[in-house]
């Protein structure tokens, strides 16, 4: 498995220097895909079997596990601070589109119960919100201060 992550990873940096996407988008969505992989599968099965709160937890329990990682990769990398090291504007671009989607969910929870051909409008707001959120990283990118 570990060769295979850091095979992964070679890839998706070949992939962002050849599209010049940048590794803060192709790391969101390649490697955020992949390494989601099991996931999803296990939350689209118990979405599909009819257990909510197992689908729902299991992604959020995923975001919260993947901070922690982030946490322990802060303990390992020595040269400085992770996040300050990081933060470029793609990368902070990105925690501010992770904070509006995990926020949308929350707000949807607190307000009345309601569906359109039975979806929550929340569902298709944080698809919506995801796929603008990826162009506008793409235009951060390229124009950091547009």
């Amino acid at each position: 498995m570990l060769v295979v992550s850091l095979k992964l990873t070679q890839l998706a940096d070949t992939i962002a220097d050849r599209t010049r996407l940048g590794e803060a988008l192709v790391g969101a969505t390649v490697l955020g895909a992949a390494t989601s992989l099991s996931g999803m599968v296990v939350s689209f099965t118990a979405a599909s079997a009819g257990d909510a709160p197992l689908a729902f937890s299991n992604s959020i329990g995923g975001i919260a596990a993947q901070t922690l990682f982030l946490a322990l990769a802060d303990l390992i990398y020595r040269k400085a601070n992770l996040e300050h090291a990081a933060a470029d504007p793609g990368n902070l671009f990105q925690c501010a589109l992770l904070l509006t989607l995990l926020s949308i969910p929350l707000v949807a929870h607190t307000g009345p119960e309601i569906s359109l051909l039975g979806l929550h409008p929340a569902s298709l707001v944080l698809v919506a919100v995801y796929i603008a959120g990826l162009r506008y990283a793409a235009k951060v990118r390229e124009q950091p201060m547009w």
